[in-house]
């Protein structure tokens, strides 16, 4: 694992692929961490690009700091990481889902820095019931995926939205019991979420 103390907290990272290579900065969504991307790294890092992805603060393996969670905190985790790996040139910018809406934040505030901006299904703020309706009909491991969110996440989150103190400990959730449940999270993602079913061709590919 690669980690980087940043301002706000510790940011965990990766970055594969040529070097020299043209970079790609890939956003996660809020669903899952930077594994969420594992099925393209092949296919980018194949095609020549240096790839690098990491968690933002709140998710995966990056710290949780007693901060407020706002566009701001992930514009400078993002600008930040890329000080201490020394990108200087323009990059291509990829965000789905919540790294949509942080990639197009970032574009915004910094246009020199951005090269392209792909998104892959952009947060937005109201999705209508259809369009629920329709995303747990296209695949059943989407729908087991959702049921577990609503019936475990969602009371938990609503009964108790603020983390008790030790959440937001450094090492919190990178202990042992933190660590398997996150690998759990991401043999589901490969096994039934299928994350390959939305994105099996890297959109900067020609």
């Amino acid at each position: 694992m690669k980690f980087l103390q940043l301002i706000d907290g510790m940011t965990h990272y990766d970055i594969s692929g040529p070097k020299p290579g043209e970079i790609v900065v890939l956003v996660h969504g809020n669903a899952t961490p930077y594994f969420s991307w594992d099925k393209n790294m092949d296919a980018l890092t194949g095609a020549g690009f240096r790839v690098i992805r990491y968690d933002l603060y709140g998710f995966g393996y990056s710290d949780r700091p007693d901060v407020d969670y706002t566009r701001a905190l992930y514009d400078r985790q993002l600008m930040e990481l890329l000080e201490k790996l020394n990108i200087s040139c323009p990059f291509n910018l990829v965000g789905t889902s919540q790294g949509g809406s942080i990639a197009v934040c970032f574009t915004a505030t910094h246009p020199e820095k951005v090269k392209k901006l792909a998104l892959l299904s952009p947060f937005i703020n109201i999705l209508p019931i259809k369009a629920i309706i329709t995303l747990i009909k296209m695949q059943k491991g989407i729908s087991v995926f959702l049921l577990i969110f609503l019936i475990m996440d969602v009371p938990r989150i609503l009964l108790n939205p603020c983390p008790p103190n030790s959440a937001l400990d450094s090492d919190f959730h990178r202990n042992d019991k933190r660590i398997q449940r996150l690998e759990a999270i991401r043999w589901l993602s490969d096994v039934e979420f299928s994350l390959d079913h939305f994105v099996n061709r890297p959109l900067l590919l020609p």
